[in-house]
C-alpha cells in the first residue's frame, strides 16, 4: 500500500498546523498509510492534543519522524503514531505547559486548576508511551515528573534509550 506524507512544520496553533488543516491533510490520505514529518517548537495544547487524536485514530498505519526539533505539545503529536522514530540529530524536548495569563485572583486561579489537568494528561501520554515500548517501569511517572518539571531535552538516543521512541533513522 502506498504511503501518504504529512508534514508539520513550525507551531502549532489556530492559525498555522491547526486541527483543521492537519484533518484536512489527513483526510487527504483517503486511508493510505500516513508518514508525518514532524519540526515543531510546540504551540497549542489544545490544538495538539486534537492533532494527536485524530493521528492515533487513523485506520491505517501511521509512521512519525520528528527531525531538528520536536518540543513541547510537538511531542505528544509525534508519539500518537503507531511507529514513532527521530533522525540521529533531533532533539526532543518535554517540560510542564505554561500560558500567558492576565486577570484577578479568580482568573490567575482557574488558569493554574488547568495547567494542572494539561500537565497530568501530558504525563499520562509519555507514560503511555514508554510503557509501549519498554513495558512497566517502577518509578515512570516520577521520573517523568521530574524530566517536565527540569525541561528536559532529549538527543534521539536518549529518547530511543528512554523509551519515547522505537528507532533512529538517518536521512
Amino acid at each position: 500500500m502506498a504511503k501518504f506524507n504529512v508534514d508539520i512544520l513550525g507551531e502549532i496553533s489556530e492559525s498555522v498546523n491547526s486541527y483543521n488543516s492537519v484533518k484536512g491533510k489527513v483526510n487527504d490520505a483517503n486511508g493510505e498509510e500516513i508518514n508525518l514529518v514532524i519540526s515543531s517548537g510546540g504551540g497549542s495544547v489544545t490544538e495538539g492534543m486534537g492533532i494527536a487524536d485524530l493521528i492515533a485514530n487513523y485506520p491505517a498505519e501511521t509512521t512519525a519522524t520528528g527531525i531538528g526539533l520536536v518540543a513541547s505539545i510537538a511531542t505528544v503529536v509525534l508519539l500518537s503514531a503507531d511507529k514513532v522514530k527521530m533522525t540521529e540529530n533531533a532533539f526532543m524536548m518535554i517540560h510542564r505547559p505554561w500560558s500567558y495569563t492576565m486577570g484577578n485572583a479568580d482568573e490567575l486561579e482557574a488558569t493554574a486548576e488547568l495547567l494542572d489537568k494539561m500537565e497530568a494528561k501530558l504525563l499520562d501520554i509519555y507514560s503511555a508511551a514508554v510503557t509501549k515500548r519498554r513495558g512497566y517501569q517502577i518509578n515512570l511517572k516520577e521520573n517523568i515528573t521530574k524530566m517536565m518539571a527540569a525541561e528536559t531535552w532529549l538527543t534521539a538516543q536518549e529518547a530511543l534509550e528512554f523509551g519515547f521512541i522505537d528507532e533512529i533513522v538517518k536521512v
